[in-house]
């Protein structure tokens, strides 16, 4: 008959009646904390400070390109936190669905890390197997336990290694614990082959519409087509316009206020939109209306460029520029032109792999314009039949990718239920 696993009398889990379970606690495991380094102290290189982001979802311990390092006056006696082979690095600090990510340290590493992490160092090797405690934690993880279970403040939750103590952890045979362990990480691996295939295909899924774009509009830098004209924005619109500084409010005291945040993959969700308090005169002055192309002049989205259609009264935010399209082309053709590949080799600076955006620079940019509208409408009509099969592809590969989630879960789950 199975066993009950604990979490301060609550049963969270299962294991065979062969199985022992022990407590993480400093008799299981030597449970050292990190500590805290600003942002405002570290330095470009130096010795890493490894953060929450260091430890993948898949549950690796990783260098990263951003990774954070810290400077000499840190550093004393700083190898105590030096990493081992087999040292289990869990994240007791994070938002609800990252709190308690854990990973394990392949091969030592010379590196610090933060008071969000807390290094548990098996003390046996002979009772548990490192990889088993790391495994076990990822599938409590992955089941939502410490989302349920962890302390939650504005922003941010917390999982504590007093927390930790309370939990079970089932404990077979060290014979039984490394199969298990072997087993998983064959089938582990074969799951991440199907993510990465799957990730594979949504990149190529995501470059096809910029293929096609890049196909469909000419190359404003070569001699156009004949019947085509090469404009400026400012040429074919009113004058670019910034928009609305004001304080987001969760009351519908107002219109709705359009946020560069409120833009995700293209669309936005009215439902979510916050709204804002704005006098009359403001409102005539930033208000949505169909056909508005509005672009994102600041932040990891600099360049985006959204069309309003159909929208509830709202106006649109500071960090947004609004287009208005007056002659000569329609705001869906220009849309679609500003998703293309010759809008974004305007807007990214030689040499440089982020955008600048700015009214100035926007009317500057040039877009090749058909004079017959019918061809306008021919170009709009081909766009908007390969996006939607695009979305459709994506809604594919996003199902796939749950189902290669769900394997994962269902992999660990059983393994601690010892069916694997």
């Amino acid at each position: 008959m199975p066993i009950d696993l604990l979490f301060k009398n609550r049963v969270i889990g299962q294991m065979p009646s062969s199985w022992a379970k022990v407590k993480i606690d400093q008799n299981l495991v030597d449970i050292l904390g990190g500590f805290s380094c600003p942002k405002s102290r570290a330095i470009a290189s130096g010795l890493p400070h490894f953060r929450p982001f260091n430890i993948t979802t898949e549950g690796e311990v990783v260098y990263t390109p951003d990774t954070v390092h810290i400077p000499n006056d840190y550093q004393t006696g700083v190898d105590r936190y030096f990493l081992l082979e087999g040292d289990v690095l869990f994240n007791n600090t994070n938002s609800v669905e990252l709190v308690g990510k854990t990973g394990i340290v392949r091969q030592p590493m010379q590196v610090a890390f933060s008071n969000h992490i807390n290094r548990l160092r098996v003390r046996n090797r002979e009772q548990i197997d490192p990889k088993w405690l790391a495994l076990f934690l990822r599938d409590l993880q992955s089941r939502g336990f410490f989302a349920a279970n962890c302390n939650k403040w504005i922003g941010q939750a917390g999982f504590s290694v007093d927390s930790l103590s309370e939990v079970d952890i089932p404990l077979p045979d060290i014979g039984i614990q490394r199969q298990i362990v072997a087993r998983i990480a064959a089938l582990l691996s074969e799951v991440r082959e199907m993510r990465e295939i799957n990730q594979r295909i949504i990149e190529d899924t995501n470059s096809l519409l910029l293929s096609t774009l890049g196909q469909l509009f000419p190359n404003p830098d070569r001699l156009l087509p004949e019947g085509w004209r090469l404009k400026t924005i400012e040429e074919i619109s009113k004058n670019p316009q910034y928009g609305f500084t004001t304080s987001a409010k969760s009351e519908p005291i107002g219109p709705k206020f359009l946020r560069i945040t409120d833009i995700q993959n293209g669309m936005v969700d009215w439902n979510t939109v916050p709204f804002c308090e704005c006098n009359q005169r403001e409102l005539d002055r930033y208000r949505l209306i169909h056909g508005d192309i509005v672009f994102a002049r600041t932040g990891a989205t600099t360049g985006k460029t959204f069309i309003i259609s159909a929208p509830p009264e709202a106006v649109f935010a500071s960090y947004l520029i609004r287009l208005q399209i007056e002659r000569d082309a329609s705001p869906d053709f220009v849309y679609w032109f500003f998703q293309s590949p010759y809008y974004w080799r305007q807007i990214i600076p030689r040499g440089g792999a982020q955008p600048n955006m700015n009214a100035q620079l926007l009317k500057k940019v040039k877009i090749p314009v058909p004079e017959n509208p019918k061809i306008q409408e021919k170009i709009i009509a081909q766009v908007y039949s390969i996006q939607n099969e695009i979305l459709q592809m994506q809604k594919d590969q996003n199902a796939t990718g749950k189902m290669i989630l769900d394997l994962e879960q269902a992999i660990l789950a059983q393994a601690f239920r010892g069916e694997l």
